[in-house]
């Protein structure tokens, strides 16, 4: 009798803190509506703090609820076609939160166009009266369409990216892009815009340029062209800027920062792909740092990546402050990687209340001390929603960085994966790439699709192309094969 009065008395004790326990949860509710004010069924919420994500399904009339412990969450409301939302919701114990969340339908750019069965012939037209000679020396009107270059088939049909540009190269003479491998001397910044065609039925995850057998002649039907430069003041590169960041339903922008061995154009090229196949909807934005621009320029290039951090901090704070986005992401490959992630501790550094905030940070294969790249992550966490961080084993620009600074680069996984708390770490070994492996950011569709998803702020659990990978105390992620 007195062991079953004592089981008795455990099992209520155990109910009782189980009770305890759940009344410390706090729910987050809510609903979801359409620009009209319709309900939303079938958004995906997700609720994170630090590596703790729940996650939800709208219903039929929109609602939500999460179960959640106390503090503060980064809320985001996703749903294809739509322009995901994101709201940073603090509960506390006894206290729910009720949250009202729109989204607005996404703008994507046009189909590629496509070639019709030619309409069948006119009938042949009245014969026109006669007309007066025109006077000697007169030119004939210009045909309204351009003839399609030789061995082509039609008229050109190209989309035009602006990249909106900052770079602290140097400036030459050298036309169409005037800036060349060296540094400016004062330190200071170049802004401007520059216009790139993007051939409509070009190949994601290419750079499509002029090649040998055409004698390296450009072709708008073919060809990424630069058909527009300007230099700007900061003022009218930031009231431009406003001005596209202010038409995007996100009202969004990105800043790329390229890696080692590339020259300015081929970064403004990059930029141009990026914001194409990402199909992302707001200002595409380049920081261009002094890259030699060829292999043996390898030291010139760590040290010139070292002097630009000062300038990259100053822009990314401008940027926060003046260029109207709601919504920043960062995106740097390769040794860029140095230079934001300084850039983003520097930032840290500032007095609390004058830091900036940025949303999506993606890191594509860091060419930085593996060791320092996490005491650096540490440090700059709380400046960024979220951060990603996309490696793989067969990247061999990195294995010769090792080789010639002989520590691990964060962007390789030998000897191991390199993981940081609150960071999602993508190993990127498994998909195709080119012969070196160190251009899969821009190069492949798998990780170009996987980006794009990063930047809607859907979560690595939340991607079906992703699966899970136990690394003892940790976890990764990988693609599945």
């Amino acid at each position: 009798m007195n062991r079953q009065l004592f089981v008795i008395a455990a099992v209520l004790t155990l109910l009782g803190f189980r009770a305890s326990v759940m009344a410390q949860r706090v729910a987050i509710t809510g609903v979801v509506h359409d620009e009209s004010g319709a309900a939303l069924p079938g958004v995906t919420i997700t609720a994170t703090r630090g590596d703790t994500t729940v996650t939800a399904v709208t219903a039929a009339d929109g609602s939500f609820s999460v179960s959640v412990d106390a503090g503060s969450y980064d809320v985001v409301a996703s749903l294809r076609d739509f322009v995901t939302a994101r709201i940073r919701v603090t509960v506390q114990v006894g206290q729910a939160q009720s949250v009202d969340l729109r989204l607005a339908r996404s703008i994507s750019r046009a189909p590629a166009l496509r070639r019709l069965p030619p309409p069948p012939p006119p009938p042949p037209p009245a014969p026109a009266p006669p007309t007066a000679a025109p006077p000697t020396g007169a030119r004939a009107p210009a045909a309204s369409d351009p003839s399609p270059a030789a061995g082509d088939s039609g008229p050109s049909t190209h989309a035009t990216i602006t990249v909106f540009f900052a770079t602290d190269r140097n400036k030459g003479t050298t036309t169409p892009l005037p800036y060349g491998p060296n540094r400016q001397g004062d330190g200071s910044l170049h802004l401007g815009q520059i216009d790139v065609h993007v051939p409509r039925e070009h190949r994601p995850g290419y750079v499509e340029r002029p090649v040998w057998w055409r004698l390296w002649r450009e072709n708008p039907n073919k060809d990424f062209v630069i058909t527009r430069f300007e230099e700007q003041s900061s003022d009218g590169f930031f009231l431009d800027l406003r001005a596209t960041t202010g038409k995007s339903a996100g009202k969004q922008a990105f800043v790329f920062v390229h890696g080692f061995n590339v020259p300015f154009e081929a970064a403004v090229y990059r930029t141009a792909q990026l914001a194409y196949d990402l199909d992302f909807d707001g200002a595409p934005i380049l920081y261009s740092w002094p890259s030699e621009g060829k292999l043996t320029g390898y030291p010139t290039d760590l040290n010139n990546n070292e002097w630009t951090v000062d300038h990259l901090s100053t822009f990314l704070r401008q940027v926060s402050e003046q260029s109207g986005a709601q919504t920043i992401h960062l995106i740097a490959h390769s040794m860029g990687n140095r230079a934001l992630v300084n850039a983003l501790a520097q930032l840290a550094a500032s007095p609390a209340a004058t830091q900036p905030h940025f949303n999506q940070v993606v890191l594509t294969a860091p060419d930085i001390d593996a060791s320092i790249f996490k005491t650096l992550a540490v440090r700059f966490q709380p400046l960024v929603a979220r951060a990603t961080l996309y490696a793989s084993s067969k990247d061999e620009a990195l294995v010769a960085s090792k080789t010639y600074q002989g520590y691990q680069r964060a962007g390789d996984t030998d000897p191991a994966v390199v993981i940081v708390p609150g960071m999602d770490t993508i190993d990127v070994s498994s998909v195709d790439s080119n012969l070196i492996g160190h251009f899969y950011y821009g190069d492949n569709v798998s990780v170009i699709s996987d980006l794009k998803r990063v930047l809607e702020g859907v979560a690595a659990p939340m991607r079906a192309t992703l699966q899970s990978v136990n690394a003892g105390s940790a976890n990764y992620w990988m693609f599945k094969r």
